[in-house]
This record gives C-alpha cells, sequence and structure tokens, in this order.
C-alpha cells in the first residue's frame, strides 16, 4: 500500500461537507509522502466502471489511490440521476459494489462524502473484500426516500469487511523540525476530528448515528498492522450492516425470542449483548397475546423481565415464510424502546431481519 494517510472506516456527513484544507504543517509533512490527495494517481489505482452484475449499478476494485474520487464523481455525475421527488422505494440494486484491499484515508473520505450526498447503496459481493479505507465508502451507503433516509450498506456473509485507525507513514529518510511536528498534530486530529463529524449524521428516520461512538472506539484503537473485522451477528446488527446470502428463517422457539429482545436492548445502548443461557430464560415470563395492529389481529409472545425492573418485550413472527420479524421492546428505566405495540390508537412494531435472533457472536459465515 502506497505511503500516507490511510485508513478504516469513517461516513460522509451532510451534503457538501468536506475535508477542511490542510494547514501548512500538514502538507510540509504530507509533501514528503507519496499516495495523498492532490498527487498524480499512480498505476494500479482502483478500476471504477458501470456495472452488469446484479445488485450492481457501479463497482470499485483494487486500491483506492489519488485521482478515484474525481473518477467517481464523474461516473456518477454522468450516470447517477438521483430518484424522483417521493421516491422511497429500496435502492439496493442498483448500488456501488466494493472490492478493495483500501488505500489512501483522504480519498476514501472523498468518494464516501460523494456516497452520501447522492445517497447511493454500498455493497460487498460473495468473496469480495473492503478493508481500510474501503470501509469508509462502504459505511457511506445510504438510501433517501419521501418516508425513508438512513443507512443502506450491503455485506455478503460470505465477504469480509473490516477497519482499522487512519496512520501516517512517515518516510524514515526525511527529517522534520520539531516546530513543523508541533503543528502536524493538531491537523492530523482535525482530521480525525472531521470524519467523526460525518459519521455522526443522522436523519429524522435514524434513531441512531450512521457510524456508532462503540464501532469508532473499535476502529481507533485498532493499529494500522491488525483488521477490525465485521464478521459476527453483533458487529453487523449493532453497527447498521445489512446482510445478503443469509439462509431462511427457522422456526423460533421461546430462547429465540428472548435472545432477539436481549440483542436489541443492548445494541439500543450500543453495548455488547449477552448469549442466553438456560439460567438466563428461568428470569423471564412468557405469555401470548393478541393485538389489534394495522391489519388486524396478530398474535405476539410478550416477554416480561421477572425481576425488579420494569422492560417487556412483544415479538410477533409472521406465519409464511419471511426474512423479517415484528418487535416492540420498552424500557421503564429510561423510557426507551422500539415501537409501541399497545398505542390505543395507531399500534405498530418495528420490522428487523430474523437473524437479529441468532447469538450474537455467531460468525456470518455460518448463516448462509
Amino acid at each position: 500500500m502506497g505511503r500516507g494517510i490511510v485508513s478504516a472506516a469513517a461516513r460522509g456527513g451532510p451534503p457538501g461537507a468536506g475535508l477542511k484544507a490542510f494547514g501548512g504543517a500538514l502538507a510540509a509533512v504530507l509533501g514528503a509522502l507519496s499516495g495523498v490527495a492532490g498527487l498524480p494517481a499512480p498505476a494500479g489505482a482502483a478500476e471504477i466502471k458501470l456495472s452488469d452484475r446484479p445488485g450492481c449499478m457501479f463497482e470499485l476494485n483494487g486500491l483506492i489511490l489519488p485521482g478515484d474520487a474525481d473518477a467517481f464523481h464523474r461516473l456518477a455525475e454522468q450516470h447517477w440521476e438521483g430518484f424522483a421527488p417521493g421516491y422511497s422505494d429500496d435502492n439496493a440494486d442498483i448500488a456501488l459494489c466494493l472490492d478493495s484491499p483500501g488505500g489512501v484515508f483522504q480519498e476514501g473520505h472523498k468518494i464516501s462524502l460523494e456516497i452520501h450526498e447522492r445517497a447511493i447503496a454500498t455493497r460487498v459481493t460473495s468473496g469480495a473484500e473492503c478493508l481500510s479505507a474501503c470501509a469508509l465508502v462502504f459505511m457511506a451507503g445510504r438510501v433517501r426516500g419521501a418516508e425513508n433516509d438512513g443507512k443502506r450498506r450491503i455485506l455478503h456473509v460470505d465477504g469480509r469487511l473490516g477497519l482499522h485507525a487512519p496512520y501516517v507513514k512517515m518516510d524514515d529518510t526525511k527529517m522534520f523540525s520539531g516546530e513543523v511536528v508541533n503543528a502536524f498534530v493538531p491537523d492530523l486530529t482535525g482530521m480525525i476530528a472531521d470524519f467523526i463529524r460525518h459519521a455522526s449524521f443522522r436523519s429524522v428516520f435514524q434513531d441512531r448515528p450512521s457510524i456508532s461512538l462503540g464501532l469508532l472506539a473499535e476502529m481507533l484503537a485498532t493499529p494500522p498492522d491488525a483488521m477490525f473485522m465485521i464478521d459476527t451477528v453483533e458487529r453487523a446488527a449493532r453497527w447498521g450492516v445489512d446482510l445478503d446470502g443469509v439462509r431462511d428463517r427457522p422456526a423460533f422457539a421461546q430462547a429465540d425470542f428472548a435472545q432477539l429482545c436481549e440483542n436489541e436492548l443492548a445494541w439500543i445502548y450500543d453495548s455488547a449483548a449477552a448469549n442466553l443461557a438456560g439460567e438466563d430464560l428461568s428470569y423471564l415470563r412468557f405469555q401470548t397475546d393478541w393485538k389489534e395492529m394495522a391489519f388486524g389481529a396478530t398474535e405476539f409472545l410478550e416477554i416480561f423481565d421477572d425481576g425488579l425492573s420494569t422492560r417487556a418485550c412483544s415479538v410477533e413472527v409472521p406465519t409464511e415464510p419471511d426474512a423479517w420479524v415484528g418487535l416492540c421492546l420498552a424500557d421503564g428505566y429510561t423510557g426507551v424502546g422500539l415501537g409501541d405495540c399497545d398505542d390505543p390508537v395507531e399500534p405498530y412494531s418495528i420490522w428487523v431481519p430474523w437473524w437479529h435472533a441468532l447469538a450474537p457472536d455467531m460468525p456470518l459465515g455460518t448463516l448462509g
């Protein structure tokens, strides 16, 4: 990988935002490096093109290097017209498909801004990988419509998604004064603050930011010679990554319903969920109930904490084969919840993928 500032995941923020101009000290340091924004693109830059593959409108393959953001901008400007006013359908079938080991942080950041502003979905297909700066682009995937504006990034269970902290690889043949280095540090931390600012974006339709603090912490704690992989049920579900290639939903047992409620409650707080065991289930009360929902009476399994807490969860599993399950969750301690199955006027549940009910540490590769 070329020298320079290279990175992992971050996401685009509000339209029109971008990296602030580098200060003189940062430019002085980066001037001794190769592979930084503004330099001519070396051989081996990513292949960026229109795609004829199912689920893909664009493709980005290979190292992300200087000039790639401009190349993607030109392609999107020519072929992406956006959606008509009022459009609210899913854009998963016209995504940017990624297969890249990473590259230059600044370039990946600029591509992520383009993805965010144009509301383009992102996808990692079976057998592909998206690492380091590529993960930054992937996490910018977005859908935007009349009644929807949020994350749309799709990882095949046989794909690889990984990230680590951005870093600077200095040319060890160059010398820099203390004055330059001292001025360089706040510019570097300012750049990191910039992508955190963009990661904090949330629309009125999002209950959580595009990239949570939990994932940002894992990213920044991972050194450049390592990789934090999104490779378990919890890491995908907790941090807003949709999955492709998942097998059909099996029949649910009470333990599956309880695990779903445990998972969703933990993930609301961006916390790790516990893998429930038999003794955990003994503290819960289960009962079935019929609730009048928008489309008629529906059977729910209701789960209550039998201790001193006031936490309750209702789960609706369609009788016909379906990839989604309905959920209402209420935490009486904090007032935080999902859905409202007891609303006297218009009760509603929140629909989540069925695999959210699996053990949080289950590897994604076993879901296919």
